[in-house]
């Protein structure tokens, strides 16, 4: 399937959580926790059309979400949202300073 990132295509498969599937197309993004969902460094904004193709966050997602600075409600965490195939073509944006990283990379 493919996801969309910064207006760059990177393919994932079924199964993967979003921060696996930049990993693995070498487009690193910061998880200080590594991957775990406890530090928010992973912080995405999806696309609000896309809202509602995802699994809703789990009670400790939306409460680490509540606690970051200037969380929006289409905020995920990328290690968070496992993907399926109703995912195909999912845009998304990291957010600072995740988005940085991730530019410097997608060079």
């Amino acid at each position: 399937m493919r996801l969309y990132v910064l207006d760059r295509l990177v393919e994932a498969e079924r199964g993967d959580t979003i921060l696996s599937a930049l990993k693995r197309a070498e487009r690193p993004v910061q998880n200080i926790c590594g991957g775990r969902g406890m530090c928010g460094t992973c912080r995405m904004l999806i696309a609000t059309p896309w809202l509602e193709h995802l699994t809703p966050p789990a009670f400790s997602e939306l409460r680490l979400l509540r606690v970051l600075k200037a969380a929006k409600p289409n905020h995920r965490l990328a290690c968070q949202v496992v993907l399926d195939d109703s995912h195909d073509g999912l845009a998304f944006y990291p957010d600072p300073p995740t988005t940085k990283i991730l530019q410097e990379n997608m060079k």
